[in-house]
C-alpha cells in the first residue's frame, strides 16, 4: 500500500515538474507550520504553490528529465519546493519577503524550465517587474515610434489648420 502512495506523489510531483514555469528549492528546517501554511496561502493567490516534498521523491521524479537530476541528486535536508505555474516574479517576490521578515527558508536553487539558477539568479530575478508591467512597457515601447510618427504627419495638418483659422479671424474682425 505505501508504495502506490508515493508512486502517486511522485507523478504529482512530474505533473507540477512539467507545469511550472519555476522551480525553486528551498530550506524549511526552522519554520513553524503556522509559516509554512502563510507563505503557502500566500503564492497560492499568483498561481503558486509551495510544498514540502521529500527529497527521494524528487529524485525519483526527475528520473526522466536528466537537466534537473543532477542537481537534484544532491539534495539533502528538509526540502520544501515552490512552483510557480504562470508568473515566475510575484510569487518568488512573496518568497523572498516572507524569508528576509523570518531569515528562513533558506534557497538552495531554481530551474527555471531546464535552465540552473543559483541564489544570486533567483535575488536578481525577484528584482524584475512583474509580468504585467513588463507587458505594459513592451507595449509601450512598440506603441512609442508609432505614437511619434503619427504625431509628426499630423503636425502640418494641424499647423494648416491653425493658419486658416487665423485668416477666418482676421477677415472676420475686418
Amino acid at each position: 500500500m505505501p508504495n502506490l502512495k508515493k508512486s502517486k506523489i511522485v507523478e504529482e510531483i512530474k505533473e507540477k515538474l512539467a507545469r511550472a514555469n519555476l522551480i525553486l528549492m528551498t530550506d524549511y528546517r526552522g519554520m513553524k507550520v503556522a509559516d509554512v501554511q502563510n507563505l503557502k496561502n500566500d503564492v497560492r493567490s499568483d498561481e503558486a504553490e509551495y510544498a514540502v516534498v521529500k527529497n527521494t521523491l524528487l529524485r525519483v521524479a526527475t528520473d526522466d528529465r536528466p537537466i534537473l537530476q543532477k542537481e537534484f541528486e544532491s539534495l539533502e535536508g528538509p526540502t520544501a519546493v515552490l512552483f510557480c505555474y504562470k508568473d515566475e516574479v510575484a510569487p518568488l517576490k512573496k518568497l523572498l519577503k516572507f524569508a528576509k521578515t523570518l531569515e528562513l527558508p533558506k534557497m538552495k536553487f531554481a530551474f527555471m524550465k531546464d535552465l540552473f539558477l543559483g541564489e544570486a539568479d533567483i535575488t536578481r530575478l525577484s528584482s524584475l517587474p512583474s509580468r504585467d508591467i513588463l507587458v505594459g512597457q513592451v507595449v509601450g515601447t512598440i506603441g512609442s515610434p508609432l505614437y511619434r510618427l503619427q504625431n509628426a504627419l499630423s503636425f502640418n495638418l494641424r499647423g494648416l489648420a491653425t493658419q486658416i483659422n487665423q485668416i477666418k479671424e482676421n477677415k472676420n474682425s475686418n
